[in-house]
This record gives structure tokens, sequence and C-alpha cells, in this order.
């Protein structure tokens, strides 16, 4: 916009210049015309009497050689003195700036008073017989162009006003014309917005002919990014099904090593089987994990996926003897996969189960467009020298507990994807409090937005 306004003020500016010059030498054209004819008429009418007499053989036609200092003037010259002038030159004399040869039609000068005026001038030279001898007479014609000044003046002002008006409508009309067409790029930026916060799975398909090719490969990308992880997830769920058979032989044989006395061996495959599983458990947890942030329509109904995991950890050991409370707000919607935050949550809740007295509470902090979610229990809480390790594969609160260790460290994986960082910190409970920072997408229906596009799932 700014190239378009500054080629047009450029070019409509060279055009008003044009326009003045051109105007101007028409009007130059025009009154050196008209001191030509004023010349010519005097030329003709002018001649020697019988006593050889410098006279006018007849009244010029201009009236206004009549009245004193009214525009129009001549005068006649021999030798450097008057010796013919009109009525109108009493009381102010013409100099012409330049001579003509004689024999020529005229020459056409400008002269400018001090008093402001502006003459434009014609002289030219003539002969005539008298006494066998030629006589040779400077005739000079001038008419005041004072108005013709003004009148050019005036030009310049209502053309450069006509060019101003004339470059608003232009620039006006660049603006127009940027804004369609740059609007279906636009709609393009809404479009990916909407997909970027989950609101939509795809581009919309009815987009501009100049655009259509950008929407067609975007959304090709975008099923094709789905239909990887989906593989990959399937690929997963595969290598854990086809390594738990080896696993399991293995765990028989060590039994079996065990039973013939063979402690050693026994306590090394189990060493080794446990160590295969962790490897197993947390590479397939990072092949399950989809990645910030959600970009295929795809985003978590946080409470609705929270009450599913509750309902799964009460038929757990202890998990009926702890009093669950959600208290995540219903329309809270995050910019994280569902497997993803299942994936976060659902180990941070089973670890509340493991160490809770009596309680734990899901909860959540607003801060514009983040949300901080907090999983609070009634337990022994970590102390802070123990935090950082627990963090670390393998690493368990006590020697002997349930579980393989691999928990907080596969949620700290997760987060590690979406950008964020796992909190553990003393609950106002008594126990210990973990806590995590996501995105939300503010739900609030919108005219022509696709909520029906929203793919809101369980983990």
């Amino acid at each position: 916009m700014f190239l378009a306004a500054l080629s047009i003020a450029a070019t409509l500016t060279a055009a008003g210049l044009l326009f003045a010059n051109v105007f101007e030498d028409h009007l130059d054209l025009l009154i050196e015309q008209d001191l030509r004819n004023c010349w010519l008429e005097l030329a003709d009418a002018f001649a020697l009497d019988d006593a050889d007499k410098p006279v006018l053989t007849k009244e010029l036609t201009d009236p206004r050689y009549q009245l004193s200092a009214n525009g129009a003037y001549w005068r006649v010259t021999e030798d450097g003195a008057t010796i013919l002038r009109s009525l109108s030159t009493w009381g102010q004399d013409i100099e012409p700036t330049a001579i003509a040869h004689p024999g020529s039609t005229g020459k056409m000068s400008v002269l400018h008073n001090p008093d402001g005026s502006t003459f434009h001038v014609m002289e030219g030279e003539v002969s005539r017989d008298a006494d066998g001898k030629s006589r040779i007479f400077r005739l000079v014609v001038a008419l005041d162009t004072s108005a013709v000044r003004l009148l050019k003046r005036s030009f310049q002002i209502r053309t450069m006003l006509m060019l101003a008006i004339i470059g608003c409508v232009l620039v006006c009309g660049a603006w127009i014309q940027v804004a369609l067409g740059l609007r279906p790029i636009k709609l393009l930026r809404n479009d990916i917005a909407l997909v970027n916060e989950g609101r939509k799975a795809r581009l919309t398909d009815e987009a501009s002919a100049e655009v259509a090719p950008l929407v067609t490969q975007a959304n090709r990308l975008l099923a094709q990014q789905e239909s990887l992880v989906r593989k990959a997830r399937e690929r997963a769920g595969n290598l854990a099904h086809g390594l738990k058979t080896p696993l399991t032989i293995l765990l028989g044989e060590a039994r079996r090593a065990e039973a013939k006395g063979e402690f050693e061996i026994a306590a090394s495959l189990r060493e080794q089987i446990a160590l295969m599983r962790r490897h197993i458990d947390r590479e397939l947890t990072r092949a399950r994990t989809f990645g910030a942030p959600a970009g295929g329509g795809a985003l978590t109904d946080a409470r609705k996926t929270v009450d599913r995991l509750i309902g799964l950890l009460k038929r757990m050991p202890r998990g009926q003897l702890i009093r669950w409370r959600n208290e995540l707000p219903t329309d809270l919607r995050l910019r994280m996969d569902p497997d993803d935050f299942g994936e976060i949550v659902g180990n941070l809740l089973d670890n509340a189960r493991k160490w809770a007295k009596s309680g734990v509470n899901v909860g959540a902090q607003m801060s514009g467009n983040n949300t901080c979610i907090l999983i609070d229990d009634d337990g022994p809480g970590i102390p802070p020298g123990a935090r950082d390790r627990l963090a670390q594969r393998g690493e368990r609160a006590c020697v002997g507990a349930e579980g393989t260790g691999l928990g907080l460290a596969i949620v700290q994986d997760i987060l590690a994807q979406f950008g964020a960082d796992l909190t553990i910190a003393d609950s106002p409970k008594g126990g210990c409090r973990v806590a995590f920072t996501t995105s939300i997408v503010k739900t609030t229906k919108r005219a022509g937005d696709d909520l029906a596009a929203e793919v809101i799932s369980d983990a």
C-alpha cells in the first residue's frame, strides 16, 4: 500500500507539472498569435503621407489603444526616437528587450515591470521609401498579460486540487483492491488459527481459486500427520503385544531357575527382564504421545478425562478408600492431545493413589490463555531434596514401593514436548502437590465457528 500510494503521488505530481507546462505553452502560443496579428495590423496601417510624414492610414481595431494604460499598446520609432504611439502609452513607456531583424514578422519578448505587471512585447522593422531612399521604422506592440499570469496560477491550483482528489480516489481504490486481493489469505490465516487452536480438524475446502491449492496441500499434510501418529501408536501397540510373550517366557525361565536353586541366574534374568520392561514402557509412551500442540482439530475435555481416570483408579488397590474430588471447570478445553493429557494425569493420579491417606483433589488455576493443573494429596509428601531425584528414570520414593519408577519420568518427557515443566511442592492438604501449565481454548461460540468439527475425546 505504501508503494502504491508513493507511485500514485509521484505519477500525479508529474502529471500536474506536465499539465501546467502544456497549459502555459498553449497560453504563450495564443498570446504570440494575438501579438502577431496586432503587429501585422499595425504594419499594414503604417505608411508615409505625401509629405513623407509617418501616419496610420486606418484606425486599429483594438479599442484598448484609445484609453490610457488599458493593457494594449503600440509605438513606432525611427533611429531610436518615438514618432508615433497609441493613446494608451501616455504616462507609460514600453522598452522591448530585443530588436528583430528587418523583414521579419516580429519577435516576441517578455517585460516584467517593477510594479509586478507583465507585458508580452512583439517588435519588428519595416521599411518605407521616401525621396528615393528607404527609411527604417521599428514597430512595437505590447499586451499586458498580468491577468494571464493569474490565470496560470489559478489553473495550477485547481489542477493540483483535482489531482489530489483523484489521488485519494486511486489510493482508496488500491486499498480496496489489496483488501479484496488479500482477503483469501486473511480467511486462510483465520482458518489456520482455528485449526491450531483445535476448533477445526481441517481448513475450509470452499477456498478461493487463488489459495485452493495451498488449502488442499495443507489438509493433505494434516491428514498425513494424523495418519503417521495413528500408525505409530498402532505399531507401539503391536510392539507391546509382540514382546509380551517373549518376556513372559523369560520370566518363566527365571522361575524354573529358582526352582532348581539357581538363584543367581534367576536374579540376573529378573533384573534384565525388569530393565527391558522399563525401556519398552518408556519408548512405547514416547511413541504414543502426540506432541505440542494439538493441530489436527483434537483438544481435551479436561474434566471428563479426569472423571474417567478417577473411575479407573477406584478399581485399583486403595482406590475405593480415597475421596476423589474433581474441581476442574466443565467448559475447560486444553490445547493438548487427549492421549497425552491422559498419560500425564493418569500417572500423577496413580502416584497420588499410592501415597494419599484419605483424599486427592484435582483443580485448576486460570491465568490468561493458560491454566495450571493442580493435583493435591494428603499423604506424607516428598522432601525437597528428593524431588529432583524422583523425576529420573527408575527412581522410587522408597525401596519396595509399588510401581516401576517410570511414572514421573514419562510425565516429564511428555510435558517437554509441550514446552512445560512439572513442579513438585507442598500441598495445602499437608501432602504433595504436583502441577503443570498448559494452554486453554476459549470455547465461547461465535458466528462462523465450526464447533461441530471439534474432536473432544477421552484419553
